[in-house]
């Protein structure tokens, strides 16, 4: 069984608060001490624009300062990922998501059900090809990140907002997409597993029907040997004995490819001649490495 020691853990601490973006750190303290966890909220609002919206490089590989929803669905993964859901009463909270939601639903026209991810002004700044404003934006992202962003909604907004019941309202038509898809990317299940644990909390019928999706499409993956994010994909999922195999094998390669800096690498590029990304590299070690905490400390791989 794979365990991240004690050691490494400090040694991982000490580099990301040398290193790591001040939004990575406050994630990295809000992951290891709950308490500390509205420097979330703080370091947020510095990425947050006058439309409610996110921008300004929360998402490394997008320079652009204006508002995308792509950048908006990372700061709601954030929020989630430091622990935050719809019984926090924090008054920074409840204004950060007030406004989040409506740059949403009323700056963001639904095409086909979805949010597109990008704008055309991340053509005007360094971005990696994945944030490209072009014609096959949905063919490329898919369910991605919308079907999350319903999900976050749900874990974070209390049920008599009237955000809440806007995102209801998109449940049919998500459900029924997913039901009908025979294949998704690894990013589509990220979304997918946010999506249903939403349904989840809240016991709404279209839970079941996407939970055995997610798990079905899942465990193809995983007895083809297909590599990806299996402890994402599946949280908070029943897990067979193929996945849970999958999961440990993921979590042996993350600790044994840590590397000797003690903060682990982002291993895709960008696929452009952006100079940007050079910066970018040193960004994500920060921002992988809180990621991969997140992970560890939900599957209870940290020593104790």
């Amino acid at each position: 069984m794979s365990i991240l020691t004690k050691e490494q853990l400090e040694s991982i601490s000490r580099q990301m608060y040398l290193k790591a973006r001040d939004i990575d750190v406050a994630l990295w303290n809000a992951i290891l001490y709950p308490e500390e966890k509205n420097f979330v909220i703080d370091c947020l609002y510095m990425y947050q624009n006058k439309d409610g919206g996110f921008g300004h490089g929360l998402e490394i590989d997008n320079y652009n300062p204006d508002s995308s929803v792509y950048q908006t669905y990372e700061a709601l993964r954030m929020l989630s990922d430091a622990s935050f859901d719809s019984k926090d009463s924090s008054e920074m909270l409840s204004a950060l998501l007030h406004k989040t939601f409506n740059y949403l639903f009323n700056r963001n026209p639904l095409i086909d059900g979805k949010w597109n991810p990008v704008v055309l002004s991340n053509n005007d700044h360094a971005h990696s090809a994945k944030y490209s404003y072009t014609a096959d934006v949905f063919d490329r992202f898919g369910i991605h990140p919308t079907a999350a962003i319903l999900g976050y909604l749900f874990l974070l907004v209390p049920q008599d907002a009237v955000f809440f019941r806007k995102g209801k309202k998109m449940i049919p038509s998500m459900t029924e997409e997913i039901l009908a898809k025979e294949d998704f990317t690894e990013e589509e299940l990220i979304s997918l597993n946010v999506f249903y644990r939403g349904l989840k909390v809240h016991h709404f019928p279209e839970s079941e029907p996407v939970e055995e999706k997610l798990r079905s499409v899942l465990e193809n993956k995983a007895k083809k040997n297909e590599n990806i994010n299996y402890p994402r994909c599946c949280l908070e999922l029943d897990i067979s004995p193929v996945l849970k195999q999958k999961i440990e094998e993921y979590f042996t390669e993350m600790i044994y490819s840590l590397p000797a800096h003690a903060l682990w690498e982002k291993e895709t590029s960008w696929q452009t001649s952006y100079p940007e990304e050079e910066s970018a590299k040193l960004k994500w070690l920060g921002a992988i490495t809180v990621q991969n905490l997140y992970l560890l400390k939900k599957y209870d791989k940290l020593e104790k």
